[in-house]
């Protein structure tokens, strides 16, 4: 097993949240705002519109990495270009000796920072995965072509993919009609989007993908971990 870090940037990134670690108590009301607009529970689920916050790649090998020494990791970064993933790729091999971290995982598909990733996603993979020491897991969307990712994965040595992200959704105040995210749109997450994770995975099977998969979507007993084995995954999460 192993434990997948938040996604990284190159630089801090606030997001839709906060970067902040000095909330007082008096305070706790504007950070439970600021919550409210990052996170909600949904029916069967959780929508979230964090979009991407996180300290930066190099506060984390600083700050946090060395803390879970204990763990197998997966380092899991995101970024908006081919350069960007070249520069976290050499970041995470300066840092760590290969064989330390089970994997580096390649979000290059996150709905929470409004951009689209599958312009970018070929050159990504043909530039930055031969850069790392570290296996490489992309993780798919599945409001992308995640058949036409996976074939790229494979033409470019992918290690394995993860399925699946959030799906993209969106929820409203019943009573204003305004969103209930600061992004308007979030990532749907939990037990509401198992039945899609199986089907994709079953549909990356059938098409003839060969790629260790990693089943991430609503899995919470032993029984949806063996649903996801028998639609064709090596792995859960």
């Amino acid at each position: 097993g192993a434990v997948t870090t938040r996604t990284l940037t190159v630089a801090p990134r606030e997001g839709h949240f906060s970067l902040r670690e000095d909330w007082q108590v008096h305070e706790l009301p504007a950070l439970m705002q600021r919550y409210e607009r990052a996170l909600r529970r949904v029916d069967a689920g959780w929508l979230n519109a964090f979009g991407w916050c996180n300290i930066g790649v190099d506060a984390y090998f600083r700050d946090y990495f060395p803390r879970t020494n204990k763990l197998n990791r997966i380092v899991s970064v995101g970024g908006f270009s081919a350069e960007e993933f070249c520069r976290l790729v050499e970041v995470v091999n300066t840092n760590v000796p290969s064989g330390e971290i089970a994997a580096v995982e390649f979000n290059v598909s996150c709905h929470n920072v409004n951009f689209p990733f599958e312009t970018i996603l070929e050159d990504v993979l043909a530039r930055a995965v031969p850069r790392s020491r570290h296996p490489v897991l992309l993780k798919l969307s599945p409001d992308f072509d995640y058949l036409a990712h996976a074939r790229l994965a494979e033409q470019h040595g992918v290690a394995g993919v993860v399925v699946m992200n959030t799906i993209k959704g969106l929820r409203l105040d019943p009573d204003t009609g305004q969103p209930l995210l600061k992004n308007r749109f979030g990532g749907l997450s939990g037990r509401a989007i198992k039945p899609i994770g199986l089907r994709i995975v079953a549909e990356l099977r059938d098409a003839g993908v060969r790629l260790p998969i990693i089943a991430s979507a609503g899995v919470r007993t032993f029984d949806d971990c063996r649903e996801y084995f028998w639609a064709g995954a090596d792995a859960v999460s």
